[in-house]
């Protein structure tokens, strides 16, 4: 695995490691949103190098590293999407 600028704490590690472990090996990536929580959680925004750390993490090839940004991105356009009143107050 690639090292990180990032100092990744051993808290992060073992809670990403349990999180892959509740899927079987051949949809490993699946935990792609819980792990992108996780970091989130951890270090308050998801970086490149937070994203190429789990796609790494989740043994991804390299050119599947843009999905998780992608998995991002479209979690936070539907997120947005399904609640377009909620900034108005209530009746």
């Amino acid at each position: 695995m690639a090292s990180t600028a990032t100092k990744i704490p051993a808290e992060l590690k073992r809670q990403v490691d349990a999180a892959i472990a509740q899927y079987p090996r051949e949809r490993k990536r699946s935990a792609a949103l819980p792990l992108l929580h996780l970091w989130q959680e951890h270090f308050g925004f998801i970086s490149d190098e937070g994203i190429n750390w789990i796609a790494e993490k989740l043994e991804l090839q390299t050119d599947q590293h843009s999905r998780i940004g992608n998995l991002l991105s479209d979690v936070a356009a539907k997120k947005s999407w399904q609640n377009p009143y909620s900034r108005l107050p209530d009746a």
